[in-house]
């Protein structure tokens, strides 16, 4: 018969890895490639000039909607962070137009700068598992951490405290 105190403890560390979200503290984010709202290349590993936050949106996503304004906020307050905000979809979604993607972030009051449109659905690749999710990397492109979903009442500040995370230079 299974102890119960060693059950638990195993029951406990499966349900962490099955909920895991995101890449791990500490690993190499993956790599992708799109193209700038701007139609400019953008390739993830060939920016290492700056540490970066990477929003990842879906235009059907109505918090995505909500955070997007705060998040061009926070990149005005951190001129030293890249702030990148990157469409994927879902892996059962219809596919959605460069143009969708254009009026979505156009009907924004603000986002970042910088709006990748990737053809490729990200979510795997990044063990994502909903929407928006917020990877704060180093200037090498190691993950710092992450955060899913938008919470209004609390706003940005589990994103901040990992920014404050970020190694000064």
């Amino acid at each position: 018969m299974i102890n119960k105190y060693l059950f638990g403890i195993v029951l406990a560390v499966f349900a962490s890895l099955v909920w895991a979200e995101g890449p791990a503290p500490g690993s190499q984010a993956p790599d992708f490639r799109g193209f700038t709202v701007e139609d400019n290349f953008y390739v993830l590993s060939k920016n290492t000039d700056k540490p970066k936050v990477i929003n990842f949106f879906w235009v059907e996503c109505k918090p995505c909607r909500e955070e997007m304004p705060e998040l061009a906020k926070l990149e005005k307050q951190y001129p030293q962070i890249s702030f990148i905000a990157v469409h994927t979809i879902p892996k059962a979604a219809k596919d959605v137009s460069d143009e969708q993607v254009l009026q979505f972030v156009n009907t924004l009051s603000a986002h970042p700068a910088t709006v990748v449109i990737s053809g490729v659905p990200l979510l795997e690749k990044f063990n994502i598992k909903a929407f928006p999710y917020t990877l704060v990397l180093d200037a090498n492109n190691k993950v710092i951490g992450g955060v899913s979903g938008y919470n209004p009442s609390q706003g940005m500040k589990k994103l901040t405290d990992l920014l404050n995370k970020l190694p000064r230079k």
